[in-house]
């Protein structure tokens, strides 16, 4: 048997990438305890890439970290990426999805 390497020809040809915004983000570090002489507050953040049941034919990839100038999340939201397999309405019928397959496609 042969070993195919990366994704299927039908996975890349189902993915489209899809730029999307979220609002929720996830705390990294902050400067607690780092510069509390000089008064300042910042604090690094990443955009929360949470999955619901209804976007199981979705990767999503955070492109970055996100700063704040005080120690609260930042106002507004970030961009991310998302990959998505077209092949599958939502996650009523996987028969010919390749939804399995989106982290190879991810990382070719």
């Amino acid at each position: 048997t042969t070993e195919r390497l990366g994704p299927s020809k039908a996975a890349l040809a189902n993915a489209k990438v899809e730029m999307d915004t979220v609002h929720r983000f996830d705390s990294e570090w902050d400067s607690r305890g780092c510069l509390s002489t000089s008064g300042r507050q910042v604090s690094l953040w990443t955009a929360r890439l949470s999955k619901g049941p209804l976007s199981r034919n979705k990767v999503r990839i955070n492109l970055g970290v996100y700063a704040s100038g005080k120690l609260d999340p930042p106002a507004g939201k970030a961009s991310i990426v998302q990959l998505v397999d077209k092949s599958v309405a939502l996650f009523f019928d996987r028969r010919a999805s390749t939804v399995d397959e989106l982290p190879a496609v991810v990382d070719a």
